[in-house]
């Protein structure tokens, strides 16, 4: 998760995961219908649902037979990631809302590209540009297009809130909507590229690893990357083109009279 909320919902999400830091907890309903209470060996913690169900989708827990759950690999990372990153504020705008979030810099490949500068100094990717492939990689998570590498629990979660069926299919609802403006977005940019923005944005691969897997020439996959990036942020915000002038429609000599 690159981009975190600055909210109260941060604080929320960190004493959680510190909390299935220390050993594996089992969801129970709470006594409000949006709430799961977290009982482990080293007490209890209450947690929304919605705040839960996010913390699977972005991979950040695991299940376990005995219907506990606790931290992933990638859970533990975030932890470590968090007391030591380099944050930055970073404007981030989709078709719902737009909003200023907290980025950690240090996370993606896409990141290194935004930190890396010209000639002239100033940032190899520009501010659009790295928000175009942010707003990709975000749809790309919401649409659940990311290989599972864990057990999908989520619907476990749900399951232990009453009358929770509903939020269920808005969730769908959403994940396909994600899918179809990743859809659109990879369209409007080709195929030549897409497959790449794909692997630096979504699958966080790293320039180098692009080039290896598509035999592209040593250091030619960040210009590639960047003009990608660019054709993004175009379909993101298209430039409206007006007809300024009728134009010449056919060449006739003196006399001429188009057939009916």
């Amino acid at each position: 998760m690159i981009f975190q909320d600055v909210s109260k919902h941060d604080m929320n999400v960190m004493r959680v995961l510190k909390f299935l830091q220390k050993s594996p907890a089992k969801p129970e309903q709470g006594a409000k219908q949006d709430m799961i209470i977290l009982s482990s060996a080293h007490g209890s913690v209450s947690v929304s649902q919605d705040c839960l169900v996010g913390l699977a989708r972005e991979g950040y827990l695991q299940a376990h037979k005995d219907e506990k759950i606790s931290l992933s690999l990638q859970g533990v990372d975030y932890i470590k990631l968090q007391k030591n990153s380099r944050l930055a504020d970073i404007h981030l705008e989709n078709e719902v809302c737009q909003k200023r979030v907290k980025a950690n810099l240090a996370e993606s490949p896409l990141a290194v590209l935004y930190r890396m500068k010209n000639s002239s100094g100033q940032s190899f990717l520009t501010e659009e540009e790295f928000n175009a492939g942010e707003r990709l990689r975000s749809d790309f998570t919401r649409g659940s297009m990311m290989p599972r590498i864990t057990s999908n629990w989520e619907a476990h979660v749900i399951s232990h809130s009453r009358g929770a069926t509903h939020g269920g299919v808005e969730l769908s609802d959403g994940a396909l909507s994600a899918r179809l403006r990743v859809e659109k977005a990879l369209d409007a940019v080709g195929p030549e590229l897409s497959g790449a923005l794909v692997d630096i944005c979504c699958f966080l691969k790293t320039v180098t690893q692009v080039e290896t897997e598509r035999s592209w020439p040593a250091r030619s996959a960040k210009m590639m990357i960047k003009t990608g990036l660019s054709m993004l942020h175009r379909h993101y915000h298209p430039i409206a083109q007006g007809r300024t002038s009728a134009g010449i429609l056919h060449w006739g000599a003196h006399g001429y009279r188009p057939a009916l």
